[in-house]
């Protein structure tokens, strides 16, 4: 089926979306005062981190003996949950070095490998997974990014990658714009998501990295054990963002053996 754009555009700190086409955002690096305010960011996404990592090992069968890195971490709420749910060897990396420090400083002592690393400098890796949560939209060349994503990962390794849809449902947009607590925040998730692709781009996108196999998973659907396992905290989310079905889509993508 075809996929119809959104003509319904928002606008908050300036920022007026046209969701009739991707808009990128500089490939940034988030550093000095902006990395403290990122690490410290008001809107509470706990719940939906640890959802996601259960999606992630429910998905790829992670387990103890896998080797994971993570590109573009953020302060590491991410890596603990996978950590804590399934005791892998985990390295997580982000370009900037607060973020970095943060993540370290919270969750350093479980084990959990926290790296300063630009993932299009990286070297060849032998990791079974790579995972990349709301953060693919940044970058400006997908093909060259899931390609330097592909030398982490030995034969048969799979890439995971979590992230907004551009062309989402707008009421879906519009909920979550306005439960952000602050217009920086906000202005900066209108931005992300007229960065993002739409899973016909995404599947463009696979087929130019010469990917033997992509999965998309869309809308996002999280499992009924999943969904059971995180109740308590469900009844207790403000965000509900785990309900925004539209707007985030899964790419489970396979290296070639």
């Amino acid at each position: 089926m075809k996929e119809e754009q959104s003509l319904v555009n928002y606008e908050r700190g300036g920022f007026r979306t046209d969701l009739s086409k991707r808009i990128l955002e500089p490939e940034e690096i988030i550093t000095g005062e902006e990395g403290e305010k990122y690490a410290n960011r008001k809107d509470d996404r706990t719940l939906t981190y640890s959802m996601v990592a259960r999606d992630i090992v429910e998905r790829l069968g992670m387990n103890e003996r896998s080797r994971v890195m993570e590109v573009c971490c953020g302060s590491g709420q991410l890596a603990h949950f996978l950590r804590e749910m399934t005791g892998a060897y985990i390295v997580a990396t982000d370009g900037g070095k607060e973020l970095v420090d943060a993540a370290t400083s919270k969750y350093g002592g479980e084990g959990i490998e926290f790296r300063q690393l630009d993932v299009h400098g990286a070297t060849d890796g032998d990791f079974d997974f790579v995972i990349c949560k709301d953060s693919f939209h940044h970058f400006t060349d997908p093909v060259q990014s899931i390609k330097d994503m592909f030398r982490l990962l030995k034969d048969g390794g799979k890439i995971y990658i979590f992230d907004l849809v551009r062309s989402c449902d707008p009421e879906q947009i519009d909920y979550r714009q306005k439960v952000m607590q602050i217009d920086a925040e906000a202005k900066r998730f209108l931005q992300s998501v007229n960065a993002s692709l739409t899973p016909e781009e995404m599947k463009s996108v696979a087929i130019g990295s010469a990917v033997i196999d992509v999965e998309v998973i869309y809308p996002m659907q999280y499992s009924e054990d999943n969904i059971e396992e995180h109740k308590e905290i469900i009844e207790r989310d403000s965000t509900k963002e785990y309900l925004l079905d539209k707007l985030f889509a899964v790419y489970i993508l396979t290296k070639k053996i």
